[in-house]
Formats: structure tokens, sequence, C-alpha cells
């Protein structure tokens, strides 16, 4: 198996589309979840805006501590969604069969906090590495790019996860690099033409003053990028799935961001 971002592209793209049905509920529970924090969230403030009448004060601190503790309710419900899907991806792309949202979720629920604090573990060292210059930053934000995959699919947290990603792209960081960057961009070009295919007769309705038109677009917008979200996470998947086959480095591979 010749690995290359022909391949990752093209597996990416193969396993979004065989999949399709199966994986897209995952981001549709997400935005549920955070469509019912947006609608309450104006619900709850807007009570205040209007038992003021025409005057709009601030919002109470009361009422933004409300917010804000519904926000990180619905944030904390998101982790071992995104951890459920990632697993689920994973399986697909492996030719497995894919387990049911709840026993994903249940398989994965132990790894709320250990995800949070391997992220801030990460972040902390990728921001130090801006902090310095911003190469070392960018050189080591793609050494631990696999940290979540690992965490998702293996259980590794923290350091541990941080060591199974270092791993696997140590020798290998400018091939990485370029499948990383090459199936983003694919995939970015991809979202960006649905969007506009899908978005530009909105546009057009909402110029010719429908007045639905400007609600229809605000809507249509986040929904494409739904569709395109497990599509964006299956080449960390593919990168991971295929780095763990070959085992780490035994010594370093010579850039060469070509293949």
């Amino acid at each position: 198996m010749n690995l290359s971002a022909g391949f990752v592209i093209a597996e990416s793209f193969r396993t979004y589309f065989k999949h399709f049905v199966g994986v897209i509920r995952y981001p549709l529970i997400m935005a549920l979840l955070w469509g019912m924090f947006g609608i309450a969230s104006i619900a709850f403030l807007g009570t205040e805006f209007l038992s003021a009448g025409e005057d709009l004060p601030d919002p109470s601190w009361g009422a933004i501590a409300t917010v804000v503790m519904m926000l990180v309710i619905v944030a904390i419900a998101s982790i071992p969604l995104t951890l459920a899907m990632t697993r689920t991806l994973y399986r697909l792309y492996m030719g497995q069969p894919a387990d049911t949202i709840s026993n994903e979720v249940h398989a994965v629920k132990h790894l709320i906090w250990p995800s949070i604090y391997t992220s801030l573990l990460a972040g902390i060292i990728i921001l130090g590495g801006f902090i310095l210059l911003i190469i070392p930053g960018i050189w080591l934000g793609l050494r631990y790019s696999l940290v979540h995959t690992a965490l998702a699919i293996d259980g590794k947290t923290g350091p541990a996860a941080l060591k199974v990603s270092s791993d696997l792209i140590r020798g290998r960081w400018w091939r990485v690099f370029w499948w990383s960057l090459a199936a983003g961009v694919v995939i970015w070009i991809v979202s960006t033409v649905l969007q506009f295919v899908v978005l530009t007769p909105v546009g057009f309705l909402a110029s010719m003053s429908w007045e639905g038109g400007w609600v229809l677009s605000n809507l249509l917008g986040p929904v494409v990028s739904l569709l395109v979200f497990p599509l964006g996470a299956l080449p960390a998947i593919i990168i991971y799935a295929e780095l763990k086959k070959i085992g780490p480095a035994t010594e370093a591979v010579t850039p060469n961001p070509v293949q």
C-alpha cells in the first residue's frame, strides 16, 4: 500500500459517500443540541428584553451565567459524540461494522474528562511553540495532530496520547503535513462549492426582498457545514490508521512533500 495524499483524499471520499447515512447521524445530533442551546439562549435573554418594553437593557449577570452554564453543558455533551463519531468512522474505514450511537457513546463516556485535560496539555505545548516562534508552533501542532484520534480509537490519554501521535509522525513530518494539507484543501474546495451552489439561489431570493431569504440562508449555511463535518474528520483518521499499520519510524525519513 502506497500511502500518499491521493490515497488519503480518495479513501476519505470513498468512506464518506459509502457510509453517509451511518456517519451523518452524529453531526445531526450535535446540531440539534447546539440548535436547542441557541433557541434557549434567545428565548431566555429575550424574556428580559421583552419585559423592558421598547428599551433593550444589558442582560443581567444571572441571565449571562445561565447562558454560559448551558453553553458548558452542551459543549461537554458534544465531546462523547465527537469521540463516538471518530470511532465509528475508524470502524467503517477499516471495514468493520458500525455500532449503535448509544453503544459508542457509552464506550467513550469515561473519556470526557481525559479528553479535556489531554486537549489542554496539547494546547499548552503548541501555544508555547507559537509564543516562542511561529514555526515551532506549526511543527508541534502537526506533531500532536493525532492526539484526539489516538484518544478516541485507542483510549490513549494525557502524555500517552501525545507520545503515540509524536511516535507516528516522527520521521514523517513533511509527508503528514502534505497529506493533511492536500486533503484539507480539497475538502475545503468541495465545501465552498457546495455552499455556493446551495446559498446563491437563496441569496438571490433575499435580494428580491423575500423576507424569509436571510433566515433560510442563515439556516442552510450551518447545514452544509454539518454535511461535510465527517468528511473533514476522515483524513486524520485514515492517516492514523495507516501509520499504525506501518508503526513508528525507526529512522528519519528524508523530507519529501511530493508523495
